[in-house]
């Protein structure tokens, strides 16, 4: 879900709204506790600072809950621009994803 939500935004925001056909670039690694999701775009410099600062302040009818479910979904989060776009870090911890995989086989 946190990873679909980041493509999501980076296509509705660095994609179609700029009309920039660019590259997307996902990595899977895994980490001592758990693993690690760096997605990389080539599109113009984000509001990387701004993302959830932006998305507390907005009540749920302007949008922004996405960006809430990915806080609320990944252990940390972190926006970065690189020399050629941007990069996003999605962290899952090995406890969480045991407790999300329990609450799925009680229903």
């Amino acid at each position: 879900m946190a990873v679909g939500e980041i493509l999501q935004n980076i296509i509705r925001y660095a994609v179609w709204k700029h009309r920039h056909e660019g590259r997307i670039t996902i990595r899977l690694c895994p980490d001592y506790d758990g693993f690690k999701v760096h997605i990389l775009d080539d599109a113009a410099p984000g509001q990387c600072d701004d993302w959830y600062k932006s998305a507390e302040a907005k009540r749920p009818t302007e949008g922004g809950l996405g960006l809430k479910l990915v806080s609320r979904a990944t252990d940390a989060v972190s926006f970065t621009h690189t020399d050629k776009g941007n990069q996003v870090v999605l962290i899952f911890h090995q406890d969480k994803i045991a407790t999300h995989n329990a609450k799925e086989e009680l229903y």
